[in-house]
């Protein structure tokens, strides 16, 4: 069994698994578009839960627009840190219109942890937009 890539699912979300040729099973969110090119053959598609009884970290793209300014990268780091989640990845991009693209990776365990640090970040002064990037999304 894998998660897939594509869609990066985390407890908590949707999901269902998809018996592959080779590779045994994948676990995808049922939002995924890659589900839909894989429904030619339903019958590969199997109900799947998570198995809370685990618990593991999960690797999640969020990506945050806030103003450019002193401070604001501090801030954010402070809160997802605050929120007991470990960024992996952080990448940060400081725009002509004076805003800053702050990308992370971050560690959570599900998506109530996920949606924990996401209204975290959204109070902190100077922080416009912030959410949850799949690979087939594109930044805000």
């Amino acid at each position: 069994m894998q998660l897939s890539r594509c869609c990066n699912p985390v407890p908590g979300d949707r999901i269902l698994g998809y018996i592959t040729r080779g590779r045994g099973l994948t676990i995808h969110s049922v939002d995924c578009p890659n589900l839909e090119a894989l429904d030619y053959d339903r019958a590969r598609l199997v109900e799947v839960e998570w198995d809370t009884a685990a618990p593991s970290l999960h690797a999640v793209k969020i990506a945050v627009i806030a103003e450019d300014r002193t401070g604001v990268l501090a801030n954010v780091s402070s809160a997802i840190a605050e929120c007991k989640a470990n960024i992996s990845r952080a990448e940060i991009i400081t725009r002509e219109d004076r805003k800053a693209e702050l990308d992370f990776i971050v560690e959570v365990a599900d998506t109530a942890h996920l949606n924990r640090v996401l209204k975290t970040i959204e109070r902190i002064d100077g922080v416009i937009t912030t959410r949850r990037i799949r690979s087939w999304q594109h930044r805000p």
